[in-house]
């Protein structure tokens, strides 16, 4: 159901479009949220620098951002690597 503003939609218009959308797609489990996630992962490993896909999710800090995200920022995979090969 649309709002009383022509042009505008609040949140329940499209967390119901979206479980339309995976129920007609068969998706299990399906929820908005994955799509945020997808974005964040894709953007960290096209090495976009974590404070900015941070902002771009709206996060008051940074920290939250690392907390989710971490394990998908390249250049950090790439540095651990690194040490664990000048180790042996």
């Amino acid at each position: 159901m649309l709002t009383e503003t022509p042009g505008l939609f609040c949140v329940g218009d499209y967390q119901r479009a979206f479980k339309k959308l995976y129920e007609l797609a068969k998706i299990e489990n399906g929820h908005a949220h994955r799509w945020r996630d997808t974005f964040a992962v894709e953007l960290l490993l096209k090495r976009v620098p974590i404070a900015d896909v941070s902002v771009l999710l709206g996060h008051q800090s940074v920290k939250i951002t690392e907390k989710h995200y971490s394990p998908w920022v390249i250049a950090r995979q790439e540095q651990l690597e690194d040490t664990v090969r000048k180790t042996f």
